[in-house]
């Protein structure tokens, strides 16, 4: 980590019935050691990492593994949290979002998620969950927002994120492993 930044992806672990696991989390901010937020990139270091290093992150295919895959992204130079795509591209968003509205969702309930993301961002995670998710993905995400937006309970939406962890941590590989030189070049 540079010296000039505290973190621009934070990672947090949580304990559950005999296992450990960690969580991705897309911050709000970048922020420089003197408390003010940065504005521009000139300070920070990009991810490099070994072209081995990287296929064993797609080959293994671990959550762990999407995690990393993640968490470099957001260092790219592209990646711009003031941008609802995040600079990075409609399937490099998705997969990063999508990841993030799991992550937080299941570690302390899609209210977390939706109070942090905001409305035009979401608005584009589900158009891009529309067009690229699997079957019933962007109809529970949508229904997350209008929950949330009428400040009733997303319960429903929490179950079934937590029923459908596995299933899209699958679809995230696979959507990962289909972006995989595109992501490459975004870290070159």
């Amino acid at each position: 980590m540079s010296n000039c930044f505290r973190s621009a992806v934070g990672d947090d672990w949580i304990s559950g019935v005999g296992h450990k696991r960690k969580f991705a989390n897309v911050c709000s901010r970048e922020v420089h050691l003197t408390g003010r937020p940065v504005t521009g990139y000139s300070c920070f270091m990009k991810p490099r990492c070994a072209s081995g290093y990287w296929a064993e992150l797609f080959r293994r295919g671990s959550y762990d593994d999407l995690v990393q895959i993640t968490s470099l992204l957001c260092g790219a130079s592209a990646f711009d949290m003031s941008k609802d795509d995040y600079g990075l591209g409609l399937k490099p968003f998705l997969l990063v979002e999508s990841l993030n509205w799991f992550s937080k969702s299941i570690r302390s309930g899609g209210i977390t998620y939706f109070e942090s993301t905001p409305g035009s961002r979401q608005a584009l995670m589900a158009r891009a969950l529309t067009a690229h998710a699997p079957a019933g993905f962007a109809e529970k995400y949508e229904t997350g927002v209008r929950a949330f937006q009428a400040g009733t309970s997303l319960s429903s939406v929490d179950a079934w994120v937590d029923e459908n962890d596995s299933a899209n941590n699958a679809w995230l590989q696979i959507l990962a492993a289909d972006l995989q030189t595109q992501l490459l070049v975004m870290l070159s």
